[in-house]
């Protein structure tokens, strides 16, 4: 992990759910959205989208797709949203 970086800022270990907009106010809105929901609201977007919780995105970016696994669009404040809440719930 990369001192300061984005990771490590929010504690991030793995990427299992992302989603990716075409505009960044979309996004925004999105993540604050997200951030409302309780813990198993979280996991059950995460469970229909990727109900093994596969490692989806490496340090290096890559995107591993599951056969069974249909990504949306992405964005990092998601990633932090999802990981930040389930961690400190």
């Amino acid at each position: 992990m990369v001192k300061n970086s984005f990771t490590d800022r929010y504690n991030l270990e793995y990427c299992i759910y992302f989603e990716e907009f075409a505009y960044l106010e979309m996004a925004i809105n999105r993540e604050q959205a997200v951030k409302k929901w309780n813990r198993q609201k979280k996991e059950d977007l995460i469970n229909r989208k990727n109900p093994q919780w596969n490692v989806l995105v490496t340090e290096h970016g890559f995107v591993r797709e599951p056969s069974s696994l249909t990504l949306n669009e992405i964005t990092f404040g998601e990633i932090a949203s999802l990981s930040s809440s389930l961690r400190s719930e």
